[in-house]
């Protein structure tokens, strides 16, 4: 993968194979916005076991998770395997759930929800830069929106102004 895929928000989208064309519509709009969402039904494997291992495997391989949920979701035997195996992370792992029974717009607002809920500002003392250079590095690994004042600083910027606008937008 480059470096310019390594940036990118990549979504695992759990789904029943009903709502094909209902999740299509937010895999679209997810891709509208830049994120990388997975969608897929798989036909070509015959074992179940091996669906699974896949599956974990592209769950892993993602940095966010989107349960579309619906009537059809609940009674699909693999959407409630991947929430299981979601929920057994140590540490459990966050997911967003979207009710595919709301109108598109109201879909489009529980997505842009979630987009937005991840802006992350750090503060901290001076003492602790190595500490926090870490934590920076390692947040930002999983492509949440982080902000720290010595990645936000352009040589000779405002301090103070740097700051504000960091904390407003986290």
């Amino acid at each position: 993968m480059t470096e310019e895929h390594n940036k990118e928000i990549w979504i695992f989208l759990s789904h029943s194979s009903e709502d094909f064309n209902k999740v299509r519509l937010i895999r679209n709009y997810l891709e509208e916005k830049s994120f990388r969402p997975l969608m897929f039904y798989l036909k070509c494997l015959d074992s179940e076991e091996e669906i699974y291992d896949l599956i974990k495997r592209e769950i892993d391989a993602r940095t966010r998770f989107i349960l579309c949920d619906s009537k059809n979701a609940q009674a699909s035997e693999w959407v409630q395997k991947e929430m299981n195996y979601i929920r057994l992370q140590d540490p459990p792992r966050s997911y967003c759930k979207i009710d595919l029974s709301e109108t598109e717009d109201a879909i489009h607002k529980q997505l842009d929800s979630y987009i937005n809920q991840t802006n992350i500002f750090i503060s901290y003392s001076r003492t602790d830069f190595n500490v926090v250079k870490l934590a920076y590095d390692r947040l930002s690994k999983y492509e949440l929106n982080t902000m720290a004042d010595f990645a936000m600083l352009m040589h000779g910027g405002n301090y103070a102004a740097t700051l504000s606008i960091g904390i407003q937008h986290a």
